[in-house]
């Protein structure tokens, strides 16, 4: 069983394509269009059903936002401690896609930045390398059965 694989050099690469690339600047901006996306809604009578999700976006983003801002400026740094290092570079993967997931409904909005605001599978394409190798790996292994 042949496996056809798109790599990591072949494909195009366009806005952020890899969770190493995730800027404070990129949080931000996502805090503020989901801000600015409910505020009607948080405005809305009290006790309303209305309110209350704008109030649970607001307060995810609270909790995500605040992952990122702390996590990000130390997944970055090369560590003595390479365990540590994966855990902060998981969670800023898994806090990233969860922003990325409160802001995907408005995807057809104008100032929705589908350049920047998408899911990222890998840390950076080192990892997608290794990623690839090991499911070409399986899949080998599985065809030879």
């Amino acid at each position: 069983m042949e496996v056809e694989l798109v790599g990591v050099f072949e494909r195009e690469q366009c806005g952020l394509v890899y969770a190493a690339d995730i800027t404070i600047g990129d949080v931000e901006a996502i805090d503020s269009f989901l801000i600015a996306r409910t505020a009607r809604s948080a405005g809305a009578e009290r006790g309303s059903n209305e309110r209350q999700v704008a109030r649970s976006v607001r307060a995810a983003l609270v909790h995500v936002v605040g992952t990122l801002q702390h996590a990000l400026p130390l997944s970055g740094e090369t560590a003595d401690d390479v365990d540590a290092q994966r855990y902060l570079r998981l969670q800023v993967q898994a806090a990233w896609n969860t922003l990325w997931v409160l802001a995907s409904p408005w995807q057809s909005h104008s100032a929705y930045d589908h350049e920047r605001w998408r899911h990222v599978k890998y840390w950076d394409a080192e990892q997608e390398a290794a990623g690839e190798a090991h499911l070409v790996r399986a899949l080998d292994h599985n065809s030879n059965e």
